[in-house]
């Protein structure tokens, strides 16, 4: 008998139903190209950036959107992944006028020859580092740093008091269990990098910060998590040795962070709901359809 792992073997998209949904989410979330446009504001000295593929086109107009409708008066820009299509744009400029919409060529351009060789493999084979790097490399002023697989149900007041009244100090959200790997290693990563954090429960889907961290900085944690793990997604946890101990905790009762299916009722003060994994439950989908239904 031949133990062959057929599963394994399947294509991605395949090998599990949270997959197959990933995969096709422009077409679980088309509706959303029936909703009016919702402009920005190009003039803003705040700048809400997201990096985006060709597979999240919806879910991240629906996202912006969501936020738009609340507070308008910001800056979008959007990071091409390198997988957006003309049409992909077309569509970002038509839902969101005012958009800036920085490609990945022109970006690769402009940033490659700044970086060392780590980080230069560390972007090149981790898209999430774009969210890291390029954000601090090639942008200035205050900035708001948001995943595409997020919703806003009700007015981040905070988040628009952090915008009006240019505090100075960062903030983020919080997820549980962020990294296990770095999180068992936590005393020695804090003497190595000269920190004082108690858990990593840094969640780098919606972060605000003032100005550019500096690239040594960024070379430095890098090298020193990179001995631990280089698990995908570690400028999450970049981020947290950068900001944390200096950055305010969004309130978890209205900024949450949602891996499986919630009770309603702790959803009933949420104003932002960041669905980590994605389209794991269906809590994604209901509240997506009750935002595309406001903004028709």
């Amino acid at each position: 008998m031949f133990n062959i792992n057929f599963h394994s073997k399947l294509p991605w998209r395949f090998q599990s139903k949270t997959n197959f949904l990933n995969e096709h989410s422009n077409f679980i979330f088309r509706h959303i190209l029936k909703t009016n446009p919702v402009a920005c504001n190009p003039a803003s000295d705040v700048n809400y950036l997201t990096l985006v593929c060709h597979r999240d086109v919806n879910i991240c107009i629906l996202a912006i959107k969501s936020f738009l409708i609340f507070y308008n008066s910001i800056r979008i820009t959007l990071q091409d992944d390198g997988s957006l299509t003309t049409q992909d744009i077309a569509k970002f400029k038509h839902h969101i006028p005012g958009i800036d919409i920085l490609l990945r060529q022109d970006a690769d351009k402009r940033i490659n020859s700044q970086l060392n060789n780590e980080l230069f493999e560390m972007r090149k084979k981790d898209v999430s580092f774009l969210k890291l790097i390029d954000v601090n490399l090639l942008f200035e002023g205050r900035r708001i740093v948001a995943d595409s697989d997020i919703l806003f149900l009700k007015q981040p007041t905070e988040v628009i008091d952090w915008i009006e009244t240019k505090h100075s100090k960062p903030f983020y959200h919080q997820v549980s269990n962020a990294n296990k790997a770095f999180e068992a290693q936590l005393p020695l990563l804090n003497s190595q990098l000269g920190t004082a954090l108690k858990e990593i429960d840094y969640c780098s889907g919606f972060i605000g910060f003032n100005e550019s961290q500096p690239l040594d900085h960024i070379i430095h944690i890098t090298q020193v998590l990179n001995k631990i793990s280089q698990v995908w997604g570690l400028e999450q946890n970049i981020y947290a040795f950068l900001l944390k101990e200096r950055s305010t905790l969004l309130n978890p009762l209205k900024y949450l962070a949602i891996k499986d299916s919630a009770d309603p009722k702790s959803l009933e003060n949420a104003c932002m709901l960041h669905y980590v994994g994605k389209l794991k439950h269906t809590n994604y989908l209901t509240d997506a359809k009750t935002v595309i239904n406001s903004l028709r």
